[in-house]
């Protein structure tokens, strides 16, 4: 029975994605971000929230206003691994910045939620995600 954990090649791309995060969140506390960052984010989450699930893409996604965070709220596309359906989900990253000048920005949250896949997100992975992507940041700030 397959594990519904990271596989390896999916760690290897979600450290990527922290490295990315490195260079690209001081331009964040200055303005949009861009789509390509933002494609590579929503490729992230939804392999954490359905690491089995192929072809994962962005479909729209907007920067709503809250105060004291950022967020970006991703609407994506996935294909199943076994029969192929197409799946849609929502998710929502909150990200705060930092409180001090030298602190660095947090991950404080990342929703997902499947529109019509019966099949619940992992939590677990993605968990880890905001565990491992806050560690890099700090790591990278520290540098």
């Amino acid at each position: 029975m397959p594990s519904r954990t990271f596989p390896n090649w999916a760690a290897a791309n979600m450290l990527a994605m922290f490295a990315l995060l490195s260079i690209v969140v001081p331009v964040w506390a200055d303005g949009p971000f861009t789509e390509a960052e933002v494609k590579k984010l929503a490729v992230a989450v939804t392999m954490a929230a359905h690491p089995t699930a192929k072809n994962p893409a962005l479909i729209k996604y907007s920067e709503p206003k809250k105060d004291g965070f950022f967020l970006i709220k991703l609407e994506v596309e996935y294909n199943g691994a076994v029969l192929k359906n197409r799946y849609t989900a929502d998710a929502l990253v909150e990200i705060q910045p930092p409180k001090t000048a030298g602190d660095p920005l947090e991950i404080t949250r990342i929703d997902f939620v499947d529109r019509n896949n019966s099949v619940a997100p992992n939590q677990k992975n993605l968990k880890k995600l905001i565990e491992d992507m806050n560690a890099r940041l700090r790591i990278d700030k520290a540098k």
